[in-house]
């Protein structure tokens, strides 16, 4: 039986890396003889986890729980595809080209995208696409405009007093 003296550090979410090894731990715990309950509080992992990881590690061996599939929803777009856009919302930015009075908007975007591309993505998630996308635009503003004269006429003259 393993060791449950001692329950490692807490590791942060995202610390993939920390993740994958609490896994593998969790894998030679299991060839130990372990049982979920007890692997999950050597852990400070939840049972249910522990029993997923167990199931895992049952059918497919120890190898199953150190890979981890990519965090996230993949992209409806390549990377290249993103950055070429970026490029053409570069091109096509305000001070940039002779489209001066155009503006890339959120649903200009996602029209420009299912045409172009044949991807069709959520008008609120054009939003964030846009975001992402104003670092290919390096923002150049024209001058300030002088502001304009006050225009004063001086009425004292016409005064009866």
């Amino acid at each position: 039986m393993p060791d449950l003296a001692e329950p490692p550090a807490a590791v942060k979410k995202r610390d993939l890396a920390g993740l994958r090894s609490r896994r593998l731990k969790a894998a030679e715990l299991f060839e130990q003889g372990a049982m979920p309950a007890s692997v999950a509080a050597t852990l400070g992992v939840s049972v249910q986890s522990a029993a997923r990881w167990r199931q895992r590690w049952e059918q497919h061996g120890s190898a199953a729980l150190g890979r981890r599939v990519k965090q996230g929803r993949p992209m409806r777009i390549s990377r290249r595809t993103f950055e070429e856009l970026g490029q053409i919302i570069a091109r096509t930015a305000p001070g940039f080209s002779s489209l001066r009075r155009f503006r890339w908007t959120p649903r200009v975007l996602q029209d420009f995208i299912l045409r172009h591309y044949g991807v069709a993505y959520h008008l609120s998630h054009c939003w964030r696409l846009l975001r992402r996308l104003s670092k290919y635009v390096h923002r150049k503003y024209p001058p300030p405009r002088e502001p304009a004269a006050p225009i004063w006429v001086d009425h004292s003259d016409d005064l009866p007093f």
